[in-house]
């Protein structure tokens, strides 16, 4: 007779619960493996999704959502915990690559927001400026010229780099909402989907 004695969440942060897999080893497996998200970045679980996180400062909205935030930071994104996962949303050109801070956890939660926040808060470049439609390009416009942090809108600093961030181009939609998989906009956007790649929607 079995004893079995698996007592934690799968969801729980720590190490050496389970094997990371990495991208060659999640392919091979092709059909065999279904991974999943934890539910505090799909929604699904509404005990867990008050889980906030704004990219374009890193922080929640409120003291309580910063609790929130804290409290399931360090918990896997995935099952099977992943060494890297691919984010990526239809508001903007961007993917954000997230890799494993320390490879005996997996990605965690808190890897998906620090990569997030790093990837949104670079420099857009002159030509993906020059590539968004007139229209857009001056909503964008209008909403620096409300920050103080950005005066009179889109400059050239003296190297010809543009002042706006990436987390501008989204304007007021930078809080993380939840994430998917669509693997037929994953397939027309890349030529490719693949378990490891997720889309995040975005919110105010």
């Amino acid at each position: 007779m079995s004893d079995e004695r698996v007592y934690i969440d799968p969801w729980s942060p720590g190490t050496d619960h389970g094997p990371i897999l990495e991208p060659v080893e999640l392919f091979a497996l092709g059909e065999n493996v279904k991974v999943r998200l934890n539910p505090c970045l799909t929604g699904e679980d509404k005990k867990k999704h008050d889980f906030v996180y704004d990219v374009s400062d890193g922080r929640a909205m409120s003291q309580e959502e910063t609790i929130a935030v804290q409290k399931y930071y360090d918990e896997p994104a995935t099952l099977p915990r992943l060494f890297q996962v691919v984010i990526y949303t239809r508001l903007a050109p961007w993917v954000t690559i997230v890799r494993a801070s320390a490879h005996d956890r997996g990605v965690t939660v808190g890897d998906c927001c620090e990569s997030l926040r790093a990837c949104y808060a670079k420099a857009i470049t002159q030509d993906e400026w020059d590539a968004l439609p007139p229209r857009v390009a001056a909503s964008v416009q209008r909403s620096l010229s409300g920050s103080m942090q950005y005066g009179y809108g889109v400059t050239h600093a003296s190297n010809g780099s543009l002042n706006v961030k990436r987390f501008n181009w989204l304007m007021q939609r930078t809080v993380c909402s939840f994430m998917t998989v669509d693997g037929k906009y994953a397939e027309k956007r890349f030529g490719y989907s693949a378990p490891n790649v997720f889309l995040m929607d975005f919110t105010e």
